[in-house]
């Protein structure tokens, strides 16, 4: 959720950020309860998991297909 919001934070000002913000804020509230919490111990691991797969040419979050 944070790299979204930061995604959207880094939009320039308009109509396509102001219409993101509410959908993305509506998105995140329906996940709520379907998404674990992002702790301190993913947020440590974080960085080294994306850049080693960014190492490795992949997509820094794995396809659910």
């Amino acid at each position: 959720m944070a790299e979204v919001g930061y995604g959207i934070a880094r939009l320039p000002a308009g109509g396509r950020r102001e219409a993101l913000t509410p959908a993305a804020g509506r998105v995140f509230h329906a996940l709520a309860d379907k998404v674990p919490p992002f702790d301190e111990a993913a947020a440590g691991a974080y960085p080294e998991v994306v850049t080693e797969r960014e190492r490795q040419g992949a997509r820094s979050a794995p396809s659910t297909r």
